[in-house]
């Protein structure tokens, strides 16, 4: 099976799997349980999780799955050339306190790079796709897809693109300091790498702990929409099969804004 037909039998498999995760977010209220890192995990993350692995096994039953919710996952090494990187739920406290602001993310990874990326966010149907070197898109809802690019670095100022749930962060705010005059947005869970690729944003700066789930796919669809992914020497981020699979702190960047990093 080539790696293109993965690509709309996944779209149509989250849009069908979507309802599901929205009918749990609209509850009243939602059981929610603290895993061993003491983040949080509800039900929602858990039916996705099970729901994606089901579907990848019968899509692809010789590429292996690292799941952010598979906790064994932890001890083991995938030794493989090909192996997908899943986020069931990415932004569990967003969709905890009902922002809007969560996503699946989803991507393929091949010698460490992400080849194929997901990113579908449930509450507005919107996809966010890449195949590399076959570009970038967006689809919302049943329009037509178009392709998307990062825009030309406003010198002037900025707009950074930060996550609501680490505002208070001291390298964060010593960045900020640095640029001066920028405008400032924040948004929950991988959204944020979705505006940078369709040009609504200029930077990301991520100074905060996270996993190759959280980056994958976005790192995917940035990168064919012109723009990088990298870590603070400037290097693009990179995957192996190893855990605990932490990244480094990390800039999404659009058209141009590298030299305003390094």
């Amino acid at each position: 099976m080539l790696i293109d037909a993965y690509l709309p039998a996944l779209l149509d498999f989250l849009k069908k799997l979507s309802p599901e995760i929205l009918k749990i977010y609209h509850q009243d209220s939602v059981e929610i349980k603290t895993k061993p890192d003491h983040s949080p995990v509800t039900e929602a993350d858990l039916m996705s999780h099970n729901a994606i692995l089901e579907f990848l096994k019968k899509l692809t039953p010789d590429i292996p799955v690292i799941s952010e919710e598979a906790e064994f996952q932890n001890n083991i090494n995938i030794n493989a050339n090909q192996f997908w990187l899943v986020d069931p739920l990415d932004g569990t406290r967003e969709f905890i306190a009902k922002t809007d602001d969560f996503s699946i993310n989803i991507a393929l990874i091949e010698n460490h790079i992400p080849i194929l990326g997901i990113i579908y966010a449930p509450v507005f149907d919107i996809s966010y796709f890449a195949i590399k070197n076959k570009g970038a898109f967006k689809k919302q809802g049943d329009q037509p897809q178009e392709k998307i690019h990062v825009r030309k670095l406003n010198l002037e100022k900025p707009i950074v693109i930060a996550s609501r749930r680490h505002a208070n962060n001291e390298k964060l705010q010593k960045f900020f300091e640095s640029i001066k005059n920028y405008e400032r947005i924040s948004r929950g869970s991988a959204i944020k790498f979705c505006l940078i690729a369709e040009g609504k944003a200029d930077i990301y700066p991520r100074f905060g702990e996270t996993f190759f789930w959280d980056t994958a796919a976005g790192q995917c669809i940035v990168e064919e929409a012109g723009g990088h992914v990298v870590d603070a020497k400037g290097n693009p981020l990179r995957y192996n099969g190893a855990p605990p699979y932490l990244n480094t702190y990390f800039f999404a960047v659009g058209d141009g804004a590298d030299f305003f990093i390094f």
